[in-house]
């Protein structure tokens, strides 16, 4: 069974390579953040979505979600799952779907069923679940608020995601577990000349993501994202030193098959 990861534009037939909000779309069918989840997807495509990991509750991996929700519930024929820890889920009740902002969908029916249009579904960090053919598997990293990155497996491929952190060590130690790993997607937020703000802020630089890559002990694509709009030409031309490393920027909208 392949493996694809896409990293979402910010809209639909936005071809600027801009990444102020994120969202992967995985095998077409998992969400992993729902940052532009709502903003680059057709309604179609939004229908295939039957899962939506977060990995923490930040605004640009959340921005979304709602508008998501909203599209697709006249198309929903099983609820729509929304998955996170604890402190995440709760993050995004009490600030998001909490009636004010956004409705609670999970009290809202699906048409013409009893079955709610969202289901809250809690994740604990290192357990894993398996979502259409997938197994994915929660490790706690470094960042200002309560954040998982993920592994994601079939049978012949694993990646992992780690979404916002900084330096961390154990999403490293078990992605290298993994025989078939493929790639790490990896937070890269800022040039290197601002690494006392990467570290502030629980984010990366070039250098900080070449040095944290050593970790692995194995050769594995390194796959630098959420590099910061303002500075981005500036964290591309600091990753190209790195590419016998391994490390290249992600092409937005472009599907990758592992």
């Amino acid at each position: 069974m392949p493996l694809t990861v896409q990293l979402l534009p910010t809209a639909a037939g936005d071809h600027s390579q801009l990444q102020p909000l994120t969202s992967f779309l995985v095998n077409s069918t998992v969400a992993i953040d729902a940052g532009s989840l709502g903003f680059a997807l057709t309604r179609d495509q939004l229908a295939k979505v039957g899962h939506v990991i977060l990995t923490h509750a930040h605004m640009d991996h959340v921005a979304s979600l709602p508008i998501a929700v909203a599209e697709v519930f006249p198309l929903l024929k099983r609820p729509f799952c929304i998955h996170g820890t604890a402190p995440v889920l709760k993050a995004v009740q009490d600030h998001l779907f909490n009636g004010v902002l956004w409705p609670d969908f999970s009290k809202i029916k699906m048409l013409n069923s009893t079955q709610p249009s969202v289901e809250w579904v809690t994740m604990r960090e290192r357990e894993s679940f398996e979502l259409d053919g997938m197994k994915f598997t929660p490790i706690p990293v470094s960042h200002e608020v309560p954040t998982t990155g993920l592994i994601v497996e079939t049978p012949d491929a694993s990646v992992a995601f780690t979404s916002d952190t900084t330096r961390t060590d154990e999403i490293w130690a078990q992605a290298a577990k993994r025989p078939n790993l493929k790639a790490i997607f990896i937070d890269c937020s800022f040039p290197d000349e601002f690494e006392t703000l990467a570290l502030k802020s629980g984010h990366l630089t070039p250098k900080m993501v070449a040095e944290e890559s050593l970790k692995l002990g194995k050769p594995a694509s390194i796959m630098c994202v959420h590099i910061k709009p303002g500075t981005r030409e500036r964290v591309l031309a600091q990753i190209t030193p790195h590419a016998a490393k391994g490390l290249a920027a992600v092409e937005l909208g472009k599907i990758y098959t592992f």
